[in-house]
């Protein structure tokens, strides 16, 4: 395998020469410490996030056989083959490589055969990638969020996703219908998010002038408008073209804060608005605010209060108040009692007539 030094900044010869950014390499030998193995063999999974990751050492990872499942999120990788570099995993099914620095790919066909889930979020990609991501023909769900897609390409370039199932689009520029109706190109596509997306109405701009019935993808039967800018229900028109559309997400939308979201119907398309607890910043950081007491609070009165113990406490010496009213004599067999607080009363030591009768007398003068 090879080495795994930390790459180390050079300069060039040039005067506007570019530093070498500082960082991890993925190597075998990472692998194996991330999958807990001592041989390639062994690993099934491997979690690298947040390792400051640079570069892959792509000749280490055809050694891993079995490795099924990897996460590469919160690094720095940014190459444009780093999917070609990942290719020599055989049996890779999942991959992570959210928030890193990726602005362009290049995808070779044939690679990447087993990859069902890619999860490519919180990067610098644009909407042309995904006609080379199509070449992955057996993804099945593809998260594409928090990028830089402002359109995508044309349907006969991403007809490709013959087996993708679900698409994440979150936070990116699709606001009008026309932007990302290409995506009637897949026709397994069942779920599809576009929350945060600056959306305030979804219509077909571009229907036949005949009025010829027009339907889009016939598989979609979840989508998620959440965060976005819709004021009614009566704006979205391109729902009802959507044959076996089932479900609409409209939380956190002008038209459900209004009236609380009881009057915004959509025929055959059950509206669901999910309420969401609001978060606040806090100096450098973040937090939701705390649910409301129903329960009414309980008032004490803090100068009636006083302080106890949880165990019972024995003194372990007598109060100088208290008399001491007998003494056991061990040699005689004796209990020596004294009431002297009670007049007309005297002592008169007696024993029992044996020793398991320990009896006192008391008699009056």
């Amino acid at each position: 395998m090879a080495q795994s030094p930390s790459l180390s900044p050079t300069t060039n010869q040039s005067d506007e020469a570019d530093e070498v950014e500082e960082g991890r390499l993925l190597d075998g030998f990472l692998l194996l410490a991330a999958g807990g193995s001592s041989t390639p063999e062994d690993v099934v999974s491997a979690n690298l996030a947040s390792l400051q990751i640079v570069d892959v050492a792509d000749e280490d990872l055809t050694f891993f056989v079995h490795l099924d499942r990897v996460d590469v999120s919160d690094n720095r990788l940014s190459h444009e083959h780093v999917l070609q570099q990942f290719g020599r995993l055989p049996r890779l099914s999942s991959l992570a490589l959210a928030c890193n620095s990726i602005s362009s790919l290049q995808v070779p066909p044939g690679i990447l055969r087993h990859l069902q889930s890619l999860d490519l979020s919180y990067n610098g990609l644009h909407g042309d990638v995904l006609s080379q991501l199509s070449s992955l023909r057996g993804l099945v769900t593809l998260n594409f969020a928090s990028n830089c897609v402002s359109s995508l390409p044309p349907e006969a370039d991403v007809s490709g996703f013959q087996a993708l199932e679900e698409l994440i689009l979150d936070n990116n520029d699709l606001v009008q219908f026309v932007q990302w109706r290409a995506l009637d190109a897949m026709p397994r596509l069942r779920k599809l998010s576009l929350a945060s997306n600056r959306i305030k109405r979804l219509k077909d701009d571009m229907l036949d002038a005949d009025g010829d019935a027009i339907q889009y993808m016939p598989s979609l039967q979840e989508l998620d408008l959440s965060s976005n800018e819709i004021t009614s229900c009566s704006k979205l028109p391109v729902l009802q073209l959507m044959p076996n559309l089932q479900r609409v997400y409209l939380s956190n939308n002008p038209c459900m804060k209004a009236t609380g979201g009881a009057a915004q119907r959509i025929p055959g398309v059950e509206v669901i608005a999910e309420q969401r607890k609001k978060w606040y910043l806090t100096g450098s950081g973040c937090h939701q605010g705390k649910p409301k007491v129903v329960e009414p609070k309980l008032k004490l009165d803090r100068k009636k209060l006083r302080k106890v113990r949880s165990q019972p406490h024995v003194p372990a010496f007598r109060s100088r108040g208290m008399p001491q009213l007998c003494i056991y004599d061990e040699e005689a067999n004796q209990l020596l009692v004294a009431l002297k607080s009670v007049p007309g009363l005297a002592l008169r030591p007696s024993s029992g007539p044996d020793d398991r009768g320990r009896q006192v007398a008391l008699e009056r003068p």
